[in-house]
């Protein structure tokens, strides 16, 4: 599928997770076959899982996926792995946590954007942010600037945290 949209003469920035995420052979031989740029790393938990698929050469882009990975500090170390390594770091999703880092790195050329959900709620993990951080940053002519305020700059949906502790009570 890659050779032929490559044959097409398209060239994508990068194709996402085109494998099993564990299978980091199956990405180290991928890579070696085709040019387009391989990306990985949002099902990865841990800085050495990164370690590994950088050490493999299974990827040229990753994308970390704070929330799955013990935090901003975690995600600090991941972030700073790829820079010594020279890979780009284009976090999965757009959430502000995952903003302030990709700022912060001159490997985060791009951030990936998850639109909010049409018509409300959504309990789609890629979505969930727009439900309890309603005031998530939303692009402008082609940009997203991190919000303002302390801390991350967002500010919880506390009636939805009251909800999901009745809920799970």
């Amino acid at each position: 599928c890659i050779r032929a949209i490559e044959d097409a003469g398209l060239r994508l920035r990068w194709i996402e997770e085109p494998l099993a995420p564990d299978d980091l052979s199956a990405f180290t031989r991928l890579r070696e076959a085709v040019s387009t740029p391989i990306s990985a790393g949002e099902h990865e938990g841990t800085r050495w899982g990164y370690r590994d698929l950088i050490q493999q050469r299974a990827v040229d882009v990753i994308q970390p996926d704070v929330n799955r990975m013990g935090g901003i500090t975690e995600a600090r170390r991941v972030w700073a792995l790829a820079e010594t390594f020279g890979l780009d770091v284009v976090p999965h999703v757009n959430a502000a946590h995952n903003m302030h880092l990709s700022i912060s790195s001159l490997n985060t050329p791009v951030v990936e954007y998850m639109p909010p959900p049409f018509g409300g709620h959504s309990a789609d993990e890629d979505q969930v942010f727009w439900n309890l951080y309603p005031g998530e940053p939303r692009p402008e002519d082609g940009y997203i600037r991190p919000p303002d305020g302390d801390g991350l700059g967002v500010t919880p949906n506390y009636e939805l945290l009251q909800v999901v502790e009745t809920i799970t009570d």
